[in-house]
């Protein structure tokens, strides 16, 4: 038994919202969350990604930051804790 799907197409709404994107570098912030050693650097994360994908991330990131700046856009990076787990000293890298 075969089963009938149905496509939407949604390309006008797509434009219609990338029409409507605008980006103020003095109103607009880059937000890194979570981009450091402790999840994208596979020999010491505790949570590791795949080294391939994680080096995917971290280039489109630098690049991204990179623009930001040349922009006049700040870049902030967070680091979320969970409160209930022992506390551990941040890693610091700069992109």
């Amino acid at each position: 038994m075969s089963e009938t799907v149905q496509v939407l197409d949604r390309h006008d709404t797509v434009e219609a919202l990338k029409a409507q994107l605008v980006l103020d570098p003095q109103r607009t912030a880059v937000v890194a969350v979570d981009l450091h050693r402790g999840h994208m650097d596979p020999t010491v994360a505790t949570m590791p990604k795949p080294a391939e994908r994680a080096r995917r991330v971290v280039e489109s990131a630098a690049r991204l930051m990179h623009l930001a700046r040349a922009a006049g856009i700040p870049v902030i990076h967070v680091i979320l804790e969970n409160r209930a787990l022992p506390r551990s000293s941040p890693s610091r890298v700069t992109t």
